[in-house]
């Protein structure tokens, strides 16, 4: 399955490498080709993609360590977030500044803003 985008990129949310205002028409994300992504989410500036394996992978905006890396680094091109390598990603969903992913085995992993509580994990703190 190929991954197209499009749309505003002024963060490198589109994955194609690059930092742009607005792409008008649909273009394949040649980071993503072969790696069967099923699932999509889109947040403020990122987007992450899920393989029908699990592998997570994130690109854009990474203020409040909204793609999971460890850092607040952006990147323009889909980064697998290694952190969360052997984990299965079953469901995923993207507030504006976080994200969260449930597990095939249940567990639940958020990261990002957590301002207001909205990680879960019982601090503010970003992640």
């Amino acid at each position: 399955m190929l991954v197209y985008t499009w749309g505003e990129g002024k963060k490198g949310q589109l994955g194609h490498g690059d930092v742009e205002p607005f792409k008008h028409n649909p273009e394949c994300v040649e980071a993503l080709k072969g790696k069967s992504i099923s699932r999509v989410g889109a947040g403020d500036g990122f987007s992450v993609f899920v393989s029908d394996s699990g592998m997570l992978m994130t690109c854009g905006d990474g203020t409040f360590g909204c793609l999971g890396h460890g850092d607040w680094n952006s990147d323009t091109r889909p980064k697998l977030v290694e952190a969360l390598l052997s984990v299965d990603a079953a469901v995923l969903a993207c507030g504006p500044h976080h994200v969260a992913v449930l597990s095939g085995e249940g567990d639940m992993y958020t990261w990002g803003r957590g301002d207001g509580g909205r990680l879960g994990l019982g601090h503010e703190e970003d992640r």
